[in-house]
């Protein structure tokens, strides 16, 4: 064999036998951005859930409210705070402890829908359920119309 050919045939082993050190610096550099990436998601990700789960409470619960107080007779609703801002639990370890709700119920006008202070035969129901979030305290409002029969 030539010299030639066995220099070129020397530099193709070396160069196949393995990784050089700035490959392996670079595959680790790219796998700490991608992991120290996907670790900055993981707490916006669970303050998101932690969100969406207690607005879905929220509604169910408003709407629940809601529904009973229309189940009632006309005439036993008077205006004013029916239900003062209140936890809807004691217990603090509740999940139910973060939640208040309020039921506000006021005399309105039957020709334009405002607040009045004489029974026109109309009453608007307000529930309000109050819970917190990342960024302080949001809430749901819930309204219907109740009339006399």
């Amino acid at each position: 064999m030539c010299e030639y050919c066995s220099k070129n045939s020397e530099n193709s082993e070396n160069s196949k036998r393995g990784i050089s050190l700035i490959e392996i610096i670079v595959a680790v550099g790219l796998l700490a951005l991608l992991i120290f990436g996907a670790l900055t998601l993981v707490p916006r990700s669970l303050t998101m859930a932690k969100r969406a789960e207690y607005t879905t409470s929220a509604v169910n619960l408003a709407q629940a409210q809601l529904e009973m107080v229309l189940a009632r007779d006309y005439q036993t609703l008077s205006g004013g705070i029916y239900e003062t801002r209140h936890r809807l639990s004691s217990n603090p370890a509740d999940y139910l402890y973060a939640l208040e709700r309020q039921t506000q119920i006021t005399l309105v006008r039957l020709s334009d829908l405002t607040e009045t202070g004489t029974d026109e035969g109309l009453k608007r129901i307000t529930v309000i359920v109050f819970y917190p979030t990342g960024l302080g305290e949001r809430s749901v409002t819930f309204s219907s119309l109740i009339a006399r029969r």
